[in-house]
């Protein structure tokens, strides 16, 4: 094991390949590093040096008040412990420790999803030797602050009355869907001297189904699948625009609301697809029971239809092909991750 001071040198090395200025104070028992950071620093950039510091420190942490942005480490000079070793796809926040008593949570579209993925983590957790003494989980868009949900307020009580020592869920984007909640999540935990382990979101190589959903062909439809692609497109971390990808799907969807119903009185639906090719490009596909689609290539050039140039705007590629049996056709939107409305 390195020493502290060794320790110490590398991680004033991180921070200062940064453009901060770290300072470091020797204090009972441990040395603490602090640098101020620009507030506009990237969430990538922010996890990578997480991931460091997780190997580097005993303890890290992220303040982030009043448009102030702090990273944090504290390295024990007395009586190391000997950490837990965790697969590298977790994110971790605070010192986990052994035997430590945790809490479980999920933010899901749907009962069976939460319920899957609270299993999973309860296996985590009993692997690492935790006892899991609360799960919880919510139904309800990753944009749902955190103070609006009733199953997270549980989480809460059990980290701050001092019967959980840590939390364990999938991602931090499930708990807090933008960058400086999840700075201020940070914060939070470590105030209350816990931690939080992120097992990372369960990921296929190579092309693979996303999502599938099947929507009765009517405006409130959009509204629906808007929320639950957003939540699996997060979940999957998908590195491109999220926003950008659910704006084209909903400009999908309702040109099939408003243009593809079919003849038949008999109650219509879509159904819609999302997908990753080999190299990330992902592919939104919406199938609806009209195969007529008059100047199709004009409208998927941008120079007929609103919904369809706006999907243009968005980055998107668009086709359009018909089912094999023809009594339906596909209109399929393709984002590169790099893609984006700028």
């Amino acid at each position: 094991m390195k020493s502290p001071h060794a320790q110490a040198t590398a991680i004033v090395s991180m921070l200062g390949a940064l453009g901060a200025a770290p300072v470091e104070k020797q204090t009972d028992g441990c040395v603490r590093i602090e640098a101020q950071v620009p507030s506009t620093i990237s969430e990538d950039l922010l996890q990578g040096l997480f991931r460091l510091l997780q190997q580097a420190s005993d303890r890290y942490g992220h303040d982030f008040q009043k448009g102030t942005s702090v990273i944090w480490a504290e390295i024990d000079t007395e009586d190391p412990v000997e950490g837990i070793a965790f697969p590298p796809e977790c994110g971790i926040v605070g010192r986990p420790t052994r035997g430590a008593h945790v809490v479980l949570y999920t933010c899901a579209g749907d009962t069976e999803s939460a319920t899957r993925t609270l299993a999973a983590l309860r296996a985590f957790a009993a692997a690492q030797g935790w006892t899991a003494v609360h799960e919880a989980h919510d139904l309800a868009p990753l944009t749902t602050p955190r103070r609006g949900r009733t199953g997270w307020r549980t989480i809460e009580h059990a980290l701050s009355d001092g019967s959980a020592a840590g939390l364990l869920a999938q991602t931090e984007q499930e708990i807090a869907s933008r960058a400086a909640e999840r700075a201020s999540l940070r914060t939070w935990i470590t105030e209350r001297e816990a931690f939080a382990v992120y097992t990372g979101a369960p990921s296929l190589a190579g092309p693979a189904a996303v999502w599938s959903g099947t929507y009765d062909l009517v405006p409130a439809s959009v509204r629906q699948l808007k929320v639950t692609a957003r939540l699996h497109l997060t979940l999957r971390r998908w590195p491109g625009d999220v926003d950008a990808a659910v704006e084209v799907l909903a400009r999908l969807a309702f040109n099939a609301v408003a243009h593809a119903q079919p003849v038949s009185p008999a109650p219509a639906q879509m159904q819609v697809h999302l997908s990753l090719t080999d190299e990330g490009d992902l592919l939104i596909d919406v199938e609806d029971p009209n195969p007529s689609f008059p100047d199709a290539q004009a409208a998927l050039n941008g120079e007929r239809g609103r919904g369809l140039r706006e999907a243009l705007a968005f980055g998107a590629e668009l086709r359009s092909f018909l089912a094999s049996d023809g009594l339906s056709k596909t209109v399929r939107a393709v984002l590169s991750p790099g893609d984006g409305l700028l």
